[in-house]
């Protein structure tokens, strides 16, 4: 796709080790194609940048899931606003001119004690920022406007003002020539950045649409061990055409409930939290702009095949099997790359494994239900011998049901 029809996301620059292995990307925010950007508000470009990599669709990028560096301003760190990216993922930079004070120190203890690692940008022995020292991971040194017969000793006296007790990982930034990162090698630096190595790239592809977005966050969130009935219910609520197509469809003679509810909390309480989730994933899903009718007919017959055909497995759970199903389209609903959106989704290495890999019993499930849907009775044949007129009638059984759902959905 060429660039013209697709958006700039943002840039992003490499970050080596010493033996120039690839470690992790700062991104950076862009706001147009030329690799630059305006920034006028610090804390509005950082969200943007967030949101455009957190769900923004890339094109042709490798290396999307190692280890980010990402600049975020005190206002951000203090504030209630979630922190989109797991801890593992994820340095946090704190500019070396932040006002330092016991609210931000307690923030970020707060981060680190979830997991988060923070690296303190343009480090130059300041006595303001002394009082974070203790609290990072790493130190980022400029080294641009450094003689190179200075480097030693810049960072020797780094050695010296961090002392013994607190011993960060050193990164060299703005590297500029081989003999620069040479010289920072002998002083001590362990990680590299720099237009010698790598100049920032640019990074595009499609902006997420406000559905996109609220759709994988919603699939993310009901994905998540321990989720409560509460935050389910908060999170739906947010979104109008889910809510009212959930509702409808509980009150449906699909359900058979004794009365009318009028809540997703009410839902739970007649069906049970799997069986709601399911119905959750299923809204979600069809609520996706130019996803063709009969495309999702496709998808919803998968799903509940698959949950059928698992019924008489004993160690494998049939919704499980439903979400393996309903997500292995997900691409072609979504109209993004597959393994991105199972990640974003965060699904177990399981369900990813059976989904891209056709591993285990859930992706041979799953390789039946495809035979099925293609008419491949030599596969079928040899993927499920003794079954295959219980796999017709349940293919029948499994059409019916999206034929009822699609009706009261669409």
């Amino acid at each position: 796709m060429p660039q013209s029809s697709t958006d700039a996301l943002f840039a992003r620059q490499p970050i080596y080790d010493n033996q120039m292995n690839l470690y992790g990307y700062e991104i950076l925010y862009r706001d147009s194609n030329d690799n630059n950007a305006t920034i006028d508000d610090p804390s509005s470009a950082t969200l943007k940048l967030l949101m455009n990599y957190c769900s923004g669709l890339f094109e042709n990028v490798h290396n999307t899931y190692v280890k980010i560096f990402i600049n975020l301003t005190k206002e951000l760190l203090i504030s209630d606003i979630f922190f989109p990216l797991p801890p593992e993922r994820v340095v946090i930079e704190i500019l070396e001119d932040v006002d330092v004070d016991d609210e931000l120190l307690i923030r970020i203890s707060e981060l680190k004690h979830q997991g988060y690692t923070f690296a303190i940008d343009d480090y130059n022995c300041s006595l303001k920022v002394e009082k974070l020292l203790p609290l990072m991971d790493l130190v980022k040194v400029d080294v641009l406007n450094v003689d190179i017969e200075e480097i030693n000793a810049l960072f020797k006296n780094l050695a010296k003002s961090l002392g013994k007790k607190n011993t960060p990982i050193l990164l060299a930034e703005k590297v500029e020539s081989e003999s620069v990162l040479k010289e920072c090698q002998r002083s001590g630096a362990t990680l590299f950045q720099g237009f010698f190595l790598k100049k920032p790239e640019m990074v595009f592809g499609k902006k997420p649409s406000s559905t996109g977005q609220s759709a994988l966050r919603l699939l993310a969130a009901i994905q998540q061990e321990g989720v409560t009935i509460k935050h389910i219910s908060e999170l739906v609520s947010h979104d109008i055409k889910i809510s009212y197509q959930l509702l409808k469809i509980v009150n449906s003679p699909l359900c058979r409930l004794p009365r009318k509810v009028e809540n997703i909390q009410e839902a739970v309480v007649y069906l049970g939290l799997k069986t709601v989730k399911q119905w959750i994933m299923v809204m979600t899903l069809s609520s996706q702009e130019k996803c063709p009718l009969e495309l999702f007919r496709v998808v919803l017959e998968r799903a509940k095949l698959c949950e059928l055909i698992a019924q008489d497995e004993p160690d494998i759970t049939a919704d499980t099997c439903f979400t393996v199903g309903l997500f292995s389209n997900i691409d072609l609903v979504m109209r993004a790359d597959k393994n991105w959106l199972l990640e974003q989704v965060g699904l177990s290495t399981e369900i990813i494994e059976a989904i891209i890999d056709k591993k285990g019993k859930l992706g041979n499930i799953l390789s039946i239900s495809e035979a099925v849907e293609n008419a491949n009775f030599i596969k079928l044949g040899e993927l499920s011998p003794k079954d295959n007129g219980r796999v017709a009638i349940l293919s029948i059984e499994a059409q019916r049901w999206a034929n009822n759902i699609l009706s009261h959905i669409k």
